[in-house]
């Protein structure tokens, strides 16, 4: 009987243990926000923004959150390697209370910028298999376009249903 106990207990120990290591490893690390604060700290002078993205396993949606206040982006246009960019879709602001940001579980910070679409396929693939793509994102604020660094946020196959 005690040996059963203890069993369970070690069971429960190793689980707990597992899902708390997956959890530190799928969110964007200190460094990761860091650089993401950085850049979006003089975003509002139109230079870069900077937005966390994450992207579905099972289809070629982006997601991506970005900054607020000033600096905060009305609209995201994707530009191909080409220079051709694509008809802009426009972002929205997060409400912590109701949303999740691009890692599951999360809750942004009142008043991020939110963008999700669905992006070329190759854009998706170099995305999933390197973290980086020779596409751009865009975004259009009170100085006009300015470029989109993107920061991995290492989360995949989030979902938003």
């Amino acid at each position: 009987m005690k040996r059963g106990l203890l069993a369970v207990a070690v069971a429960v120990l190793i689980g707990g243990a597992a899902a708390g290591l997956a959890e530190v490893l799928v969110k964007p690390g200190p460094i990761e926000q860091l650089r993401a604060e950085r850049i979006n700290a003089n975003g509002d002078a139109g230079g870069p923004i900077a937005m966390l993205w994450s992207i579905e396993t099972y289809s070629d949606t982006v997601y991506a959150e970005g900054p607020r206040g000033a600096a905060a982006p009305t609209q995201i246009r994707i530009v191909p390697p080409d220079g051709d960019p694509t008809e802009p879709r426009p972002t929205r602001t997060l409400d912590p209370a109701a949303n999740v940001g691009v890692c599951p579980n999360e809750r942004p910070p009142f008043g991020t910028t939110w963008w999700s679409g669905i992006v070329p396929h190759d854009m998706a693939e170099q995305l999933r298999a390197s973290g980086q793509t020779a596409w751009r994102l865009e975004a259009y604020g009170r100085m006009g376009w300015v470029p989109v660094v993107l920061i991995d946020s290492g989360c995949r196959g989030v979902g938003r249903g």
